[in-house]
């Protein structure tokens, strides 16, 4: 086996691993996709001095991921309208931890957001991957006692705001379709029962597709929202797919073959929905309806 190859197969065993890493750090599978692939610059010209090719693979991931938000987050300044979270089409796997797949939840993804590019690093590490303090530290170049104090202020915050309500999978699922079936049907009374009275509703068109700049609050706005689409009937050619998005049963809109809409949603303590995401900017749903690995 050549040099080459060789190390290919040790990135590719890892490349999974590592995008996932980058898209909790943020907030999108292109710029994942993209960390990715100059660590991969990085590693097929280092290789030969690494002991450990996973650490170092891993490290360079945050360093890069890191670097990444950071002029995300500069460019986030002036995103027309409201900015949520590049969405995939990511299924919940069994095998993992409920903290791994629930960084992953759009929710969290945009309470995430709201951290430091190095709170949500610490974050992401310590929660998500369980490494300690140490490792997290020797990954981002800081000391431990600094790593811990961010690692605190990381917690509290999303403690703070963090969706605080957890549905079992098979309860959303079946939310979800009825909260399409009753849009569908143009059934209030049906909605008014699978909405919370303070649903909010947060809608991402990027200045690409119309949608509104402001969160929509209140079951009423948000019903008068909906019966405004379906009074120009938007989405009369449409078609809606359920299937999951970041992890949580969604709803993907299509129309002639092109996905137009990924919406997915948190719930209330009596599983109604409580925050409605729908991202709608074409640029943002290259992923969705392409099955994602984790």
């Amino acid at each position: 086996m050549t040099a080459g190859i060789a190390e290919a197969e040790v990135f590719e065993k890892h490349r999974r691993h590592l995008t996932g890493v980058a898209y909790r750090i943020t907030g999108s599978w292109t710029d994942a996709e993209d960390v990715a692939q100059e660590v991969w610059l990085r590693w097929a010209g280092a290789h030969s001095d690494v002991d450990r090719p996973g650490k170092w693979l891993l490290t360079v991931t945050v360093r890069a991921s890191v670097d990444r938000l950071r002029r995300l987050k500069r460019r986030r300044e002036t995103y027309v309208g409201l900015w949520l979270p590049e969405p995939v089409s990511l299924s919940p796997s069994p095998e993992d931890a409920v903290e791994l797949r629930e960084t992953l939840a759009m929710g969290m993804l945009l309470v995430l957001e709201s951290l430091s590019p190095l709170e949500r690093a610490v974050f992401v590490l310590r929660e998500a991957f369980a490494w300690d303090y140490e490792e997290i530290a020797e990954a981002l170049g800081r000391s431990p006692a600094t790593v811990r104090q961010l690692a605190r202020r990381a917690r509290q915050h999303v403690d703070e705001a963090r969706p605080r309500f957890a549905v079992h999978e098979r309860a959303a699922a079946e939310i979800t379709e009825r909260f399409l079936q009753a849009c569908l049907d143009g059934n209030v009374e049906d909605l008014l029962r699978v909405l919370s009275p303070d649903v909010v509703m947060l809608t991402d068109g990027g200045g690409e597709a119309p949608a509104p700049k402001r969160p929509l609050v209140g079951a009423r706005e948000v019903l008068s929202f909906l019966a405004g689409l379906d009074r120009k009937r938007v989405f009369a050619d449409a078609t809606f797919t359920l299937d999951y998005v970041n992890v949580r049963p969604g709803i993907v809109t299509s129309m002639r073959d092109q996905v137009q809409s990924a919406m997915t949603f948190d719930y209330d303590e009596s599983g109604r929905i409580a925050a409605i995401y729908v991202v709608s900017a074409p640029s943002k749903l290259a992923h969705i309806s392409r099955r994602i690995p984790q």
